[in-house]
């Protein structure tokens, strides 16, 4: 398989799951904010391995990657951000935002 049919391949899942999260987006507002609040939707993408470099480095492969998030009890407006983080960390920072609590956490500190 060419690299150009691989690179096709990726941006037609790309699109497909960028398709499906606006469509579970547009669900809630049909169904209105009040019976889904806290549904928190999450799409994160990758470069790939065409880029220079590999994941923890600061070369193009590992950074500026772009990610959606649509949370309406807690974003109540379209927003953009340049805060560098790390999509290891979204996890937790949801956790800790919805209230976990992680001294409960079997593999707490």
């Amino acid at each position: 398989m060419s690299f150009r049919t691989r690179k096709r391949g990726l941006a037609a899942l790309k699109m497909n799951l960028l398709g499906m999260l606006l469509l579970c987006a547009l669900a809630t507002q049909v169904w209105g904010a009040e019976p889904l609040p806290n549904i928190i939707l999450c799409m994160g993408d990758d470069h790939g391995w065409d880029e220079t470099g590999y994941k923890g480095q600061l070369y193009e492969g590992g950074l500026r990657v772009p990610g959606i998030i649509e949370w309406p009890a807690r974003m109540a407006e379209s927003r953009t951000s340049d805060v560098h983080a790390v999509t290891s960390d979204i996890l937790p920072t949801l956790h800790s935002l919805s209230g976990g609590d992680y001294a409960s956490a079997s593999d707490a500190p």
